[in-house]
């Protein structure tokens, strides 16, 4: 059967994907002694920090150099791009892959130059992913739900600085690194979006996460909205012949709550 590598071993979805059959996950410095031949896809998860903090740079484009390795030696390549290509906004949009893009810093800058370099040079044999908001058992993590977790353990209280009412996308680590998978056996390619196609108020996310830890308390100390958004996933949906369930996501972060107090 066929194998597929993933690049980043350090990278929280990585790790993830790693756990499925015929995947074999190596750190970025090693990719060179790697023969990308002998497998048939290639994910990369790895980043270099200062692509988030620099105008782009093909030196620091990790994405560009294992997409080139990939295309060379006959491998699809899947590109983990991010939602935050279509922009950010205060009121709640969907975005579908065929929405004007307006990237807002230098990350997600940086990432659709990437895009647009990897389809214009090997749109043949890759696919680029937007994830919305990833999230799974993060304490420690720097992200929304590690921020969480982290609150939650150390002082038994979540506590937001903008509205709970704020609705954004989120998709959990296992249902995305399963399609991830379908998206590297079907060979895909193009554009698509990785998401749940549903709108959670973080207010939700943060009690769920409570009521699995069975204790602890919420406060909100501004009622101001930011960064809403809907990643439309109709696409992938569709091509990999899924039913998308976005309503089981509560359930799952009620469950990081129970992992969270058995530590």
């Amino acid at each position: 059967m066929a194998r597929r590598l993933i690049v980043g071993k350090t990278s929280f979805i990585g790790n993830e994907l790693a756990k499925l059959k015929n995947f074999d996950i190596v750190a970025y410095k090693d990719i060179h002694h790697v023969d990308f031949s002998q497998y048939d896809a290639v994910i990369n998860c790895a980043l270099n920090p200062v692509f988030k903090t620099q105008t782009y740079d093909e030196k620091i484009d990790v994405d560009y150099e294992i997409a080139k390795l990939a295309y060379e030696n006959n491998c699809h390549y899947i590109m983990i791009s991010t939602r935050k290509v279509y922009g950010s906004s205060v009121e709640l949009k969907t975005y579908t892959e065929e929405s004007p893009t307006n990237p807002f810093d230098f990350y997600s800058e940086n990432k659709l130059i990437c895009e647009n370099k990897i389809q214009t040079e090997f749109g043949d044999k890759a696919a680029i992913v937007r994830g919305s908001n990833l999230f799974g058992f993060e304490l420690g993590r720097q992200s929304f739900m590690g921020f969480c977790m982290d609150q939650l353990k150390h002082s038994e209280k979540i506590i937001f600085s903008i509205s709970e009412k704020t609705k954004r996308d989120f998709i959990d680590v296992t249902t995305s690194t399963c399609m991830l998978d379908k998206v590297a056996r079907r060979k895909l390619t193009g554009i698509y979006n990785l998401s749940s196609n549903y709108g959670l108020e973080i207010g939700k996310v943060a009690k769920y996460l409570i009521k699995g830890y069975g204790k602890g308390e919420f406060l909100c100390t501004s009622d101001v909205i930011k960064e809403q958004f809907i990643i439309d996933n109709t696409k992938l949906i569709k091509e990999l012949k899924l039913i998308s369930h976005p309503f089981y996501i509560t359930g799952i972060i009620e469950d990081l709550g129970k992992e969270l107090c058995k530590i």
